[in-house]
């Protein structure tokens, strides 16, 4: 089956026979064929800014891996028999990966949320409970790691966006860890902005790192700025249908449009980040 890997949630859902196929349109996850199945009978809903799912918290194993090798026994997770507004999902399911669960007291089952990472490493799977996700444009390969990272894919990727060696052993492996401020959030603060040249006006002083999300999003006022950068040179117009805004531009790397930087970390330590073109 193929996953989404969410940082943005702590819930992992798979669709289950349960599911119509007009709901859940992908593979179904067939429970009375394992032998490790447990139902706790314990019903969840989670609502997403498009979409939701609901079903029962069941128990089961989860391998990352076609190897039982990599399997990781009696993890709980939602086997899904309703899904709402999710005909579009690539994936058959969602593997949740936020720090912790937002659920700290245990259900009326007496269960606790489990999240993966954690339960790969209790299990030996992985020695830190640690995980890397690559992320490429479509001419390349994106990668999803358990356990670790590869310094050489951060060093590869650096260099091919013009960091020289100075800049690069500043950080060791080329990795810049900052402290995260949220215990459910991938969340770290944000000092300063900017589009260009032009500062942004920053009425938020947090940002949250969230895979399962396409889109970058920002509040109104900053916005405003944004996009008058943004289409000050070029040809742009706000799609009646799904209210985006889409400019012209020459190709994924058009680096005639300016780029947007942000000053993230902690008060110790604080980096800058930059999104061209």
């Amino acid at each position: 089956m193929t996953f989404i890997f969410d940082t943005g949630s702590a819930w992992t859902w798979i669709p289950s026979e349960d599911c119509s196929d007009k709901e859940c349109t992908k593979n179904h996850y067939q429970y009375h064929k394992s032998e490790g199945f447990r139902n706790t009978y314990q019903k969840e809903k989670v609502v997403y800014g498009i979409g939701e799912i609901s079903g029962y918290v069941v128990n089961d194993d989860i391998a990352i891996a076609p190897s039982t090798k990599y399997m990781a026994t009696d993890v709980n997770f939602l086997s899904v028999n309703k899904a709402k507004d999710l005909s579009t999902l690539e994936s058959d399911g969602l593997m949740g990966l936020s720090p912790k669960s937002k659920r700290s007291k245990k259900g009326k089952s007496g269960e606790e949320m489990h999240l993966l990472v954690n339960e790969l490493k209790k299990d030996g799977i992985i020695k830190e409970a640690v995980f890397a996700i690559y992320l490429t444009d479509t001419r390349g390969q994106s990668t999803m790691q358990f356990g670790g990272y590869d310094p050489e894919i951060v060093l590869d990727s650096m260099k091919e966006n013009g960091k020289d060696d100075a800049s690069i052993s500043d950080a060791p492996d080329g990795i810049y860890w900052m402290s995260i401020n949220s215990d459910v959030h991938w969340q770290v603060m944000i000092y300063d902005a900017k589009i260009g040249n032009i500062t942004l006006q920053l009425t938020v002083d947090d940002v949250i790192f969230d895979t399962g999300s396409s889109l970058n999003y920002m509040p109104s006022k900053e916005y405003q700025t944004f996009y008058k950068e943004i289409t000050r040179e070029h040809y742009c117009w706000t799609d009646k249908k799904d209210k985006l805004l889409y400019c012209s531009c020459n190709g994924q790397d058009d680096d005639t449009f300016p780029a947007l930087s942000m000053h993230l970390g902690s008060r110790k330590s604080a980096h800058w980040f930059y999104l061209k073109g």
